[in-house]
């Protein structure tokens, strides 16, 4: 059986400097149990991106089987990167870990996202 989740929107402080990151990150699915990280899978993932600055764009990365999701170089980053306004939906996936950033072009501005995925 799928599950889905409603929609949730989150904001992202893009900043001016090109290639930099906003400070907020989202991760999906993720919970904390005795302050180790857990995640359960997402299978597809669908995101509308209401507002994006110049040249900004939001990134999605999915976790290495096995991976420490600490370790930047445990994640495929990005596995897909959006660059436009509107729906956005990203192939079937089946990822135990997924993290979603705002990436800036060197424009700083909010980047209003809306996500809603399956698992």
């Amino acid at each position: 059986m799928v599950g889905h989740t409603a929609a949730r929107l989150e904001t992202f402080v893009i900043p001016a400097s090109g290639g930099t990151f906003a400070p907020e990150i989202v991760y999906l699915r993720r919970t904390v149990v005795s302050g180790e990280w857990q995640f359960s899978p997402v299978v597809e993932l669908v995101v509308f991106i209401e507002t994006l600055p110049t040249s900004a764009q939001i990134d999605v990365d999915l976790l290495k089987p096995g991976g420490d999701p600490t370790v930047a170089g445990d994640w495929f980053a990005p596995a897909f990167s959006f660059t436009s306004t509107g729906q956005q939906t990203s192939q079937p996936i089946f990822a135990a870990g997924v993290r979603v950033r705002g990436k800036s072009g060197g424009t700083s501005g909010n980047a209003e996202v809306g996500m809603y995925y399956l698992y």
